[in-house]
């Protein structure tokens, strides 16, 4: 347990950037040993096979956690973490002798080779294997928030939880994610998938009526197209839809897109792009908190994604877990 603290675990993901990683992680690997880096790792052979591993990786006493991916890869080392960290906590209730553990005892870095990376840029980590390995040994790390949602899968009635390392949508953004992820299963790839995906939704995307409430009271009540909550600034490929989020001030940033004409919307657009978007819009409504309920007020239920990765429906719960994850970030 000891000696397994003090080393870095990789989780590699050989789906990611396209199939990239199968070629690149040897390259990655040999840079790691260059820089003696202490490390192991383990491949994934299929969706959310990360967080399995990584959840026994926890129990075997690993506190050090490389992503070897993209966002998708970040998202399912973190639900792991997340994870273990919760059942532990549980546990110690039912047994005193069960060892505490907290999110910060945990290190969560990323070797980027997926096509969003969208992560890596709010923590300044840049797209190069040498770098990051440098950061490594350096241990140039900073702190970040974590948030946890509740919500349901409406195809099977069940409840969800998950969690949040950068960025999750409700509505719009959420069915951008759908269509930008079928469209990688087939084998495309680039940030024009999501341009594409951005402006088949404007053009078809139907809103929805809900009720946000923040930190326990009522900010939003009406039909809305789209509600972003992150906790980093950037997603969808380079999108600022929470320009203002900050990764460890204890709160996540909310931007809502309520209901407006098309025309407005599109000349809304390019703010997305360069981080204008609620200055150029007083009509959208932004906040920052720690706890977020959204509330369907009528059905179908719109899709909830996080991280990219859509996994649920409304309502949503959701709140900050206890303490941060310390995350390697450029701190120059």
């Amino acid at each position: 347990m000891t000696r397994n603290c003090n080393i870095w675990y990789a989780v590699v993901n050989p789906n990611a950037g396209s199939g990239r990683t199968v070629s690149e992680w040897p390259k990655a690997s040999k840079i790691l040993s260059d820089n003696r880096i202490d490390f192991e790792y383990r491949t994934t052979w299929r969706m959310n096979a990360a967080v399995e591993i990584t959840m026994k990786a926890c129990a075997e006493g690993y506190r050090k956690f490389l992503a070897v991916g993209g966002d998708g890869t970040v998202h399912e080392v973190l639900e792991g973490i997340s994870k273990y960290v919760e059942m532990s906590d549980v546990a110690r209730t039912l047994d005193t002798e069960v060892q505490a553990v907290s999110l910060g005892d945990f290190t969560l870095a990323v070797m980027p080779i997926g096509s969003g990376n969208d992560w890596i840029k709010t923590l300044g980590i840049p797209r190069d294997f040498n770098k990051v390995a440098e950061m490594m040994k350096e241990e140039s790390l900073g702190h970040q928030d974590v948030f946890c949602l509740n919500l349901k899968d409406n195809s099977t009635s069940r409840e969800i939880i998950s969690y949040m390392a950068n960025v999750g949508g409700v509505g719009f953004d959420a069915n951008v994610c759908k269509k930008v992820n079928f469209e990688k299963n087939t084998g495309k790839s680039g940030k024009i998938l999501y341009l594409k995906a951005l402006i088949s939704n404007i053009l078809n995307f139907k809103t929805f009526d809900c009720a946000v409430e923040a930190d326990g009271r009522e900010i939003f009540r009406g039909r809305t197209m789209s509600i972003a909550l992150g906790t980093g600034r950037y997603s969808g490929g380079g999108m600022l839809q929470v320009p203002d989020a900050v990764p460890d001030d204890g709160l996540m940033d909310i931007t809502i897109i309520p209901l407006m004409p098309l025309h407005r919307i599109i000349k809304a657009v390019p703010g997305l792009f360069t981080g204008k978007l609620l200055k150029n819009n007083p009509e959208l409504i932004s906040a920052k908190c720690s706890s977020l309920v959204i509330t369907p007020l009528s059905s179908p239920y719109p899709l909830v994604e996080v991280d990219g990765e859509v996994v649920g429906n409304l309502p949503v719960r959701v709140c900050k877990l206890e303490g941060q994850i310390k995350v390697l970030r450029n701190l120059k």
